[in-house]
């Protein structure tokens, strides 16, 4: 695929990440995005310094891959324009950086999140490789808050009649 392609698609999403967390802000709601899968982009120890200007209890990524490849800054700079999360080499089951690609030894793979998702991940890394695909699985172990939704106000009827609760 040609790079030019692969901007392109990373400019696509960076604006659809933009759009989703307008609409969020409108609607004074979090916005919980995630985008996750194979990027086949190498970010070894690529800086995402931005990370620490909106959380500070975000720890800085964890690698033993130095290595980049040419859509190593993609992730990266999808990141920063839309102050999402790298979660590889963040969480407990993925430090050190496990690969997801294990012919090339390298990481592949990645979960992008918004900041407000991340406090929620309990851990995120890879799982043992399958024979469905070249690329070893993401795994990601969330615990969400439960907040049962508002209900309007209840009608109930007594001796046929109905009166407002």
């Amino acid at each position: 695929m040609a790079l030019s392609s692969v901007t392109d698609r990373f400019d696509t999403l960076t604006r659809h990440i933009r759009a989703a967390v307008a609409a969020a802000a409108a609607a004074a709601t979090p916005a919980h995005i995630m985008v996750d899968g194979d990027f086949n982009a190498k970010v070894g120890n690529l800086p995402d310094a931005w990370v620490s200007t909106f959380n500070e209890d975000i720890l800085p990524r964890q690698s033993q891959d130095q290595g980049t490849n040419a859509l190593g800054p993609h992730p990266m700079q999808l990141c920063e324009d839309t102050s999402m999360v790298l979660c590889t080499g963040r969480t407990p089951l993925d430090t050190p950086v496990a690969p997801s690609y294990p012919r090339g030894n390298s990481r592949l793979d990645h979960a992008l999140v918004s900041p407000s998702l991340f406090p929620f991940i309990h851990a995120c890394g890879i799982s043992s490789p399958t024979q469905d695909s070249d690329h070893c699985p993401l795994v990601m172990n969330l615990h969400l808050p439960f907040t049962p939704p508002s209900t309007p106000s209840t009608h109930s009827i007594h001796s046929g009649t109905q009166s407002r609760l």
